[in-house]
């Protein structure tokens, strides 16, 4: 297999922006350990959240036949996909309290749904845009790789050791105020949950902190770049691009002219 074609703009761009994605998506081990250890969901209630994000793939999907079936911008499709992972890192930083209704957790899940489907389309649809049958057989299978494994393993990885380490600092900072003299064994053992509990909520804050912040550069990526538009770095260049097309043209019309 030849690998030429990750050295085109649009394969390796393409494989940027599902970096970013597996970035957003490995959210969901923060996620699964909040609502488990945080909100005391067992597991049949914290596998039903994944059903709240099928009315926003539903509707990704809705939205991505009408895009493409009347030859809409694929900028603006994937922007919104961005746009709506990033909402749903703010929406999940703001409503992490120790206790949460279930009902907030529909507008966060209904973007989560939406991004990830949109961004899996409209992605996947630019990265194997020009493309003849031969090529793009040869880069589905390390995409799909690249898209659904390394990205999500290498985030989830990075996510957990850094929500441990954010915990070990949290607990210890919070030990500055703690006496022992003062604090007998049956209080510190009442009150073990409740640090436990707010070094959680501290590491995943402060992790969701970071991944805003990087989700806010993942938009000015998106917006820069040209999705297969030429791009001008200087406006010298522009000038001589329109000079020359209008020279085409009058060429063109001379002989017309002419006769």
């Amino acid at each position: 297999m030849s690998f030429k074609i990750f050295k085109k703009k649009n394969v390796y761009s393409g494989l940027v922006m599902f970096l970013l994605t597996g970035m957003f998506l490995s959210v969901s081990s923060m996620q699964n350990t909040y609502a488990i250890t945080v909100l005391g969901y067992d597991l049949m209630t914290n596998a039903k959240l994944s059903l709240l994000m099928i009315p926003g793939m539903l509707a990704a999907g809705s939205l991505g036949s009408f895009w493409f079936s009347n030859n809409l911008e694929i900028k603006l499709f994937v922007l919104t996909g961005f746009a709506a992972l990033l909402g749903y890192c703010i929406i999940l930083y703001l409503s992490m309290v120790p206790e949460m209704n279930y009902e907030r957790w529909y507008l966060p899940m209904f973007l989560k749904g939406y991004g990830m489907t949109v961004l899996y389309i409209g992605i996947w649809f630019y990265m194997m845009d020009k493309m003849d049958m031969g090529e793009m057989m040869a880069a589905i299978g390390l995409a799909l790789v690249w898209r659904s494994f390394l990205s999500t393993a290498f985030f989830g990885a990075l996510f957990s050791w850094l929500q441990y380490k954010f915990q070990v600092i949290s607990i210890g900072d919070m030990a500055v105020y703690l006496d022992g003299m003062l604090l007998n064994e049956a209080a510190a053992l009442q009150g073990l949950k409740n640090i436990q509990i707010n070094a959680i909520l501290a590491s995943d804050k402060k992790l969701l902190g970071y991944i805003i912040i990087i989700g806010f550069g993942s938009l000015m990526y998106v917006l820069q770049h040209g999705f297969g538009k030429e791009k001008f770095i200087s406006y010298k260049r522009y000038q001589r691009v329109i000079q020359g097309r209008n020279l085409i043209a009058s060429r063109r019309k001379r002989p017309h002219n002419e006769s």
